[in-house]
């Protein structure tokens, strides 16, 4: 077998995250590597304007990879041929998911099936047969509370996760018994290097002859490939490998007549975020080519699905992100009869199929060089994927295809509420600046007498459950006078999350109180109210991590309805996990301390919390990376009745020069969200 396929499928993915980039991928058959023909053939690509995605040089010439759609029609049906019914099918990493009802279709009593799978099927004996997803979780969070023990809301449901695995496996094993002469499982894990050693003394020991083979076995852990992490990379890798090396084995030792392996069309076009899993997939699809060519009386398809619509382990993002580019959803029942008629009848198909159709104009071209825009604006270059312009009645409006990933952004994954990461509002702030920094081509603030306002409307705030990466369409328009109007929203939607206007304004008055409260000449020593840094963020705060930018005690003018604590920069860098950044005009983190301390004061005199509905800041000068600046914080109002507080904050310098204030922010306050 051949690594070239693995390195061609994970090419075609990683050049997904880099849009100015067109990759050309040449297979060149060993035997002819050196030769002059080879190299005439590849003079020939290299001259082409717009080559082909992906060739191959062997000894009979030069061959272009396509994928061609056919529909067969009733005219010109394909050409079948009934296939004996299988005895004994072997479902790699069927127990769960795509397979299950391929396998109902097929099921007879004079079939014995034998399923893989990871899921333990014992299950606590409190668990009835009847019992709903919301209450194994109540009860998982009783029994921690009784033990005394530590928990959060993630680790509750990794739990709630791996009984529910457990309990669709026991479902789908007590159905299918109903249809097959039996059914047995065998619990392996495809990560462990001797899982086919498993799967065979187990089929030996219980006399089972395998003559089928469904190869399912698969997972994602979809990533950013320069975040990549090698062992979450050879997880993927290794659970196709290892599955595949299982089929050759059982095609070396069993009377095995069918094989049917799983791949993917991500493999064929490349994925966002998939390196991983289309190497995985291309390493099935040689391996198929390979058991064909050393067992040509072996019916061998490696099937190349497209999404599943409602099964697979593909979400919704990326089933709706499939079809924006032209790859369409498969129903489950069509895919499931499809799977059927490829175990019990010949048709006369290629080894190798790709399900669907792929369009390929529908893949987005970045007209800039993301890297570069990185060079100058962080925020914006660690998000976009793509870049496009477009002129509406005169007007230019840029688009960026942003990918928010919590798995790998530092921010992102500290800023958690109720065991869910969620982008901070101050995160819209930054990006909006950096878009207002490029359309104008500037590097340096306004003069003296100006600020830099941002005003931003939170209209849905953007949560990322089971902490799943996001792709989002970031909406900059210039109207007019060097203003900027931002809106971010899902790229699968027509709902805006943040709304941002950056403009330059005058410099404004700073609130008398804001300004007082950072004299210490003139604090009421004998009112104060002191909090100490821990306190701060184990107590008044409801995020489940955040970062910690509040850097000492915080102190609490109750008559003033003030506070005053010292802030801490963290910079670019440090929030987005990069070895080096350059950094802007904002530092989110100092504006998110700031908002840190709105939640402080609320809890401390209102005993409630609250979330932004809106914000208005003004930048005065450039924040330091490191350093260390006094802020100062006032409710301006708050009303019980209508759940409406305001806030107005303030950062300085060493020197009492004003850095960023928040000139007014408007939020809703609950005391739910402190419970």
């Amino acid at each position: 077998m051949t690594y070239v396929s693995a390195l061609s499928g994970m090419i075609k993915s990683i050049v997904s995250e880099y849009q100015s980039v067109r990759p050309t991928v040449v297979d060149i058959c060993r035997q002819e590597f050196d030769s002059d023909t080879t190299r005439c053939h590849l003079d020939f690509i290299c001259a082409l304007e717009e080559p082909e995605r992906e060739y191959t040089i062997s000894h009979s010439g030069l061959y272009v990879h396509a994928i061609i759609p056919y529909q067969p029609s009733i005219e010109q049906p394909l050409r079948t041929e009934i296939h004996s019914q299988p005895k004994c099918v072997l479902a790699i990493g069927g127990a769960r998911g795509i397979a299950v009802s391929a396998l109902e279709r097929i099921g007879t009593k004079h079939i014995s099936l034998v399923l893989t799978g990871r899921s333990d099927l014992t299950l606590p004996s409190w668990i009835r047969p009847d019992s709903t997803t919301a209450q194994v979780r109540s009860h998982l969070i009783e029994l921690h509370q009784e033990a005394g023990d530590q928990f959060t809301p993630a680790s509750i449901e990794r739990e709630l996760r791996t009984i529910s695995s457990s309990r669709e496996a026991i479902s789908t094993i007590e159905r299918l018994s109903s249809l097959y002469a039996s059914v047995a499982y065998i619990k392996v894990d495809f990560l462990d290097r001797s899982c086919d050693s498993i799967v065979l003394d187990f089929l030996k020991q219980n006399e089972l002859r395998v003559d089928t083979v469904v190869n399912v076995a698969g997972i994602i852990e979809d990533s950013l490939v320069h975040k990549k992490a090698k062992d979450s990379f050879e997880r993927v890798l290794l659970t196709k490998l290892n599955a595949l090396k299982l089929t050759f084995r059982l095609v070396e030792t069993h009377p095995v007549t069918r094989v049917l392996n799983y791949a993917s069309v991500a493999g064929k076009v490349g994925n966002l975020g998939q390196s991983d899993y289309s190497a995985a997939n291309e390493l099935i699809n040689a391996g198929s080519w390979l058991s064909a060519s050393l067992y040509p009386s072996i019916k061998i398809n490696s099937v190349n699905w497209g999404p599943w619509a409602s099964a697979g382990m593909a979400t919704k993002e990326v089933n709706d992100a499939f079809a924006h580019k032209g790859i369409i959803p498969i129903p489950l029942d069509l895919g499931a009869q499809c799977i059927a008629e490829l175990l019990t009848t010949d048709y006369t198909l290629p080894l190798e199929i790709t399900t669907g159709v792929y369009d390929v104009s529908k893949f987005s071209q970045s007209e800039v060089d993301i890297d570069s825009i990185s060079e100058s604006y962080p925020y914006l270059g660690a998000h976009s994927l793509s870049s496009s312009m477009l002129t509406i009645e005169g007007k230019l409006s840029k688009t960026y295809r942003f990918l928010l990933d919590p798995n790998y952004l530092p921010y992102l994954r500290s800023h958690q509420k109720f065991g869910r990461p969620v982008m901070p509002a101050a995160l819209s702030c930054v990006f909006a600046v950096e878009a207002y920094q490029r359309e104008n081509a500037t590097t340096s603030l306004p003069p003296p007498d100006s600020v830099l306002r941002i005003t931003t409307e939170v209209l849905s705030g953007i949560v990322f459950d089971n902490s799943e990466p996001q792709e989002f369409l970031y909406e900059v328009s210039s109207p007019s006078n060097r203003a900027v109007i931002c809106t971010l929203r899902n790229s699968h939607s027509s709902r805006c999350s943040y709304r941002t206007h950056v403009q330059e304004i005058p410099r404004p008055v700073i609130s008398s109180d804001l300004l007082s409260a950072l004299s210490t000449e003139k604090l009421d020593v004998d009112n104060i109210i002191t909090i100490g840094q821990s306190e701060c963020y184990d107590r008044y705060l409801f995020h489940d991590g955040v970062f910690t930018v509040i850097n000492g005690p915080s102190l609490i003018l109750p008559r003033m309805g003030v506070i005053v604590s010292t802030l801490r920069s963290h910079g670019a860098s440090e929030l987005l996990g990069v070895p080096q950044s350059a950094e802007g005009f904002l530092d989110p983190s100092l504006l998110d301390g700031l908002l840190q301390m709105t939640l402080v004061i609320l809890r401390e005199l209102h005993q409630t919390s609250a979330l932004p509905n809106n914000i208005v800041v003004d930048i005065y000068s450039l924040p330091v990376l490191g350093c260390n600046y006094l802020a100062s914080g006032r409710i301006s109002s708050f009303d019980p009745v209508s759940s409406r507080a305001c806030y107005e904050g303030l950062i300085t310098s060493e020197d009492g020069s004003p850095l960023l204030s928040i000139s007014h922010s408007e939020m809703t306050h609950s005391k739910s969200m402190i419970d």
